[in-house]
């Protein structure tokens, strides 16, 4: 069986179960069902029914409106040489289906309330979020619904996004703009089927792909509402942050870094304006009819980021497939090079990796180029589950906030928080435990900093960045662990310094348990320096913002507890002795939660003994023990050694606090053993 054929025989033995299903197809004629390759199983498209000529044609009428001229000609004969039934006899790769139960075509039909025809397609193979899609069409060859199959838990989470955003956006969709209607969404043979009203297209509406619909851009920007805040305080950015820690590939993750770094670096102190975007606004995701636009593909959605990014993936997206040209925000002439933001880490990424080996900007790739690309891209796969965190992970991105807070109500809340401390190894032990297939973490990052930094948004906001108890339960069974309760968690390094983060998480989620990580409290202001400075937020030496510490902080506290909403860039970002003293931060969880529900941690102890360390967590959980395939130190940064003299005085300095420590925990920390 050919490698690319592969995949499409799995989905029609998904979507007619219990069948028979043949490739190469059984030519005797017994078969109920043929359906043929267009053009041929070495390079699949569609999988089209034979017998169903205008089905057919209807189907490769509507097969991808972004196209040139000469591609609508190619179309068009295409379509009209289908209805001679034509095609039925040179396509000759077939699939045969005999026998088995009610197949798709029959649920269809009863959630549409008539008989349907599928035309089957598949994304690309080196596409993470690759699912089934069908256009389901009436005998005669009418548009009766648009199919989405979410075959996976990564391709079922984003369906459920689609949905949920378009149920969203149902009673707010901008003015000259038309998003399908959700006509169900539900189960069907261990799949999830989403079942969207088609969207009339014309080749008669088209417009060059050239002028980006800004008009309709900046519409939907403001269907929640628009806000302006400061880049680096921005939720947005604390996600983006967090990307490096995601990638599997050290080397890949601290690039990453700096160019975020240095991103923030330069633009971190900017006010900028917020608002709603579609998330993959591309030419092929577009058409117009009749004066009006039609917009598919709301999978990532999101109601808060930058103004302007669906313009600038909109031009980056049309510029990397076409030779380079300017686009026009409905007007004319050149509008100059791409906007900074264009080189933004995103977090609605597309699928994984930037591709390797593509074609130069304005150069046309040859045959040669164009294999050697796919080559590099089976060489190349993106990145995998195992590998990202769920927002990245196959998707490419994760549930948005507003479709999160939409379907509060069937997500889960944690049972765990590792509440710090920062640059403790946190990065590292977090990575570990989300391995665990009863450990869930959030959807978009590793950290939400609810109770922190965004306590004002709400508990549905926050509830909205887990993902489903259902997704959840389905991920134990997979593992073979029935019986077992799944957790979810976070880890947000500011939890357990914040003088309100403690209080608010012991008012909010009654029996949750805590985790705190410590570190040599000398290495870890050494390294939070370090930190905050590749960050942008600290620009002294860290002799010299030690010094500084005192005053930097005076006040902070009392400004926290007066206005809740204050957030205190010293208090967040350069409280390096502060909140090295970890006894003052231990004795309040103890306090608050007592010592059963908080367990306290040396990362010293993780990095030599993993293992013991680990299981000792799973055991206060009461999970089964189960390991990660490797457990792998994160976050290291590279830094030059401190000076002999600070450090003897710095140690004497944490001293007092360390032997209060030992006498609370029971236990001599490791840096002092």
């Amino acid at each position: 069986m050919s490698d690319l054929a592969g995949p499409w025989v799995e989905t029609v033995a998904d979507l007619w179960p219990g069948a028979e299903v043949s490739f190469p197809g059984d030519a005797s004629g017994r078969a109920d069902r043929e359906l043929r390759f267009l053009p041929n199983a070495a390079a699949p498209r569609l999988l089209l029914p034979a017998g169903r000529a205008g089905v057919a044609a209807a189907a490769l009428r509507r097969y991808s409106h972004d196209l040139t001229a000469k591609q609508r000609l190619a179309r068009a004969a295409g379509a009209a040489a289908a209805r001679t039934g034509l095609p039925g006899r040179t396509l000759r790769d077939r699939i045969t289906v005999r026998g088995g139960g009610p197949s798709v075509e029959d649920r269809l039909g009863e959630i549409l309330g008539r008989d349907v025809v599928v035309v089957i397609g598949l994304g690309p193979a080196a596409r993470a979020n690759r699912k089934p899609i069908l256009h389901a069409l009436t005998p005669k060859g009418r548009a009766a619904a648009f199919v989405k199959v979410g075959d996976n838990e990564a391709t079922r989470a984003l369906i459920a996004d689609e949905a949920a955003a378009l149920e969203h956006l149902a009673d707010r969709t901008p003015p000259g703009v038309e998003v399908p209607r959700v006509l169900h969404h539900g189960e069907w043979n261990g799949m999830t089927l989403l079942v969207l009203s088609p969207l009339p297209t014309s080749a008669r509406g088209r417009r060059p792909r050239e002028e980006a619909p800004v008009a309709a851009m900046l519409a939907l920007a403001g269907v929640d509402g628009l806000a302006r805040e400061r880049l680096a305080g921005s939720a947005f950015w604390e996600a983006v942050r967090g990307t490096p820690a995601a990638l599997g590939d050290p080397a890949r993750a601290a690039r990453l870094d700096a160019v975020i770094t240095e991103i923030e670096a330069r633009h971190g102190a900017l006010d900028l304006e917020f608002g709603a975007w579609h998330g993959d606004w591309t030419p092929w995701n577009m058409a117009w009819h009749r004066g009006v636009l039609r917009l598919w593909d709301w999978e990532r959605f999101e109601p808060r980021v930058p103004l302007g990014f669906d313009l600038v993936h909109y031009r980056l997206q049309e510029r990397t497939r076409r030779p380079a040209r300017a686009v026009r925000g409905g007007g004319r002439g050149d509008p100059g090079p791409l906007p900074a933001g264009a080189v933004l880490p995103l977090p609605a990424r597309r699928d994984g990796p930037a591709r390797r080996g593509g074609p130069r900007p304005g150069r046309r790739p040859s045959p040669h180029a164009r294999r050697a690309h796919r080559t590099a891209l089976r060489r190349n796969p993106v990145i995998s589950r195992r590998d990202a965190p769920q927002w990245l992970k196959e998707a490419g991105r994760g549930a948005t906030r507003t479709v999160g807070r939409l379907t509060a109500d069937s997500r889960m809340l944690p049972g765990l928080l590792m509440v710090g401390t920062q640059r403790g190894g946190t990065t590292s032990l977090f990575r570990a435990l989300a391995e665990h297939p009863a450990l869930v973490q959030p959807n978009f990052h590793k950290g939400v900093h609810y109770f922190d930094v965004e306590y004002h948004r709400g508990m549905a906001w926050y509830q909205g960045h887990f993902p489903r108890r259902a997704a959840a339960r389905k991920r134990l069974e997979a593992a073979g662990l029935d019986g077992v309760e799944p957790i979810a968690f976070e880890s947000a390094g500011y939890y357990m310094h914040h003088p309100l983060a403690p209080r608010r998480i012991a008012a909010d989620l009654p029996g949750v348990k805590l985790l705190a990580t410590l570190r040599d409290p000398v290495e870890r202001a050494y390294s939070a320096h370090r930190h905050e400075l590749m960050r942008g937020f600290e620009t002294e030496e860290f002799e010299r913002a030690l010094e500084l510490e005192p005053e930097r902080l005076a006040g902070e506290l009392e400004k926290i507890a007066a206005d809740p909403a204050y957030l205190s860039h010293a208090h967040r970002h350069q409280a390096y002795l502060d909140r090295s003293r970890y006894v003052e931060q231990i004795e309040v969880l103890f306090e608050l939660f007592g010592r059963d529900r908080v367990m306290v941690v040396f990362a010293e102890d993780f990095f030599a003994t993993p293992e013991p360390v680990y299981d000792r967590i799973l055991d206060r959980l009461g999970l089964p023990r189960v390991h990660p395939a490797k457990f792998e130190q994160t976050n290291a940064r590279p830094r030059s050694p401190m000076p002999d003299a600070l450090r003897a005085r710095l140690d004497e300095h944490f001293r007092p606090y360390d032997e209060r420590l030992a006498d609370l925990l029971g236990e001599v920390p490791p840096w002092r053993r």
